[in-house]
């Protein structure tokens, strides 16, 4: 799918190697994030109250999403770059249908519980 669809997956550094270093589109990530909020919310009673995805209501939502991620862009260039050709990396290079362990395992790769608070 990615390779058939290149061009929407181009770097965020101009030149040099991670110029060749595909990323996820901002717009794609600030999406996921936006369905991952809307269903965490629909838990926010405690309680599962199920609800349809309506973008007009999950827009502000969407937009702090993309300002934060601009803003990394903005601020730390090399950050933004690697954070997001690092996702592409760890979808592009998964199997189909990986193993519990390996999910498991590529997300506890990824992240610095060390500098996580409590």
């Amino acid at each position: 799918m990615a390779s058939k669809h290149a061009a929407r997956f181009a770097s965020s550094i101009p030149s040099g190697p991670q110029a060749l270093e595909l990323e996820v589109p901002l717009p794609m990530v600030c999406t996921i994030a936006t369905a991952v909020y809307a269903s965490i919310n629909d838990w926010s009673s405690g309680f599962l109250k199920k609800s349809e995805f309506n973008a007009d209501e999950y827009e502000d939502v969407y937009r702090g999403h993309e300002m934060f991620l601009n803003n990394i862009r903005t601020s730390k260039p090399g950050a933004y770059h690697r954070l997001m050709a690092d996702l592409y990396k760890d979808v592009s290079d998964s199997q189909a249908a990986p193993s519990a362990n390996i999910v498991a395992n590529n997300a506890m790769s990824i992240l610095d519980l060390d500098a996580m608070d409590e």
